[in-house]
């Protein structure tokens, strides 16, 4: 069963253009649909009422490929580079899809 993951990033003031751009420089999705073959789609998302919150919607084939992204070494280099640009450790919710 598919399953979607939501994480969200806390940015530091100020740093929301910034961090947007290096993500997208990172090609994260891209790279995750080439390492993961149960990735299936990707989303960048920009807060309209808190500038300093984005969130990356993804969906998976199952959880197994999502956690199997969360430990792949091409994950933690991105982390590692983008870390800077965060200013709470970035946290992430399962969801099942129901419809």
């Amino acid at each position: 069963m598919a399953v979607f993951s939501q994480t969200t990033l806390r940015v530091h003031p100020g740093q929301r253009d910034a961090a947007l751009d290096a993500v997208r420089g990172e090609r994260m999705f891209e790279t995750c649909a080439n390492a993961i073959p149960g990735f299936i789609h990707g989303s960048l998302l920009a807060s309209r009422a808190d500038a300093d919150a984005l969130c990356l919607i993804a969906e998976w084939a199952d959880e197994a490929s999502f956690r199997e992204w969360l430990s792949h070494p091409l994950r933690a280099a991105q982390e590692e580079r983008l870390a800077p640009f965060y200013a709470d450790t970035p946290a992430f919710v399962l969801f099942d899809c129901i419809d």
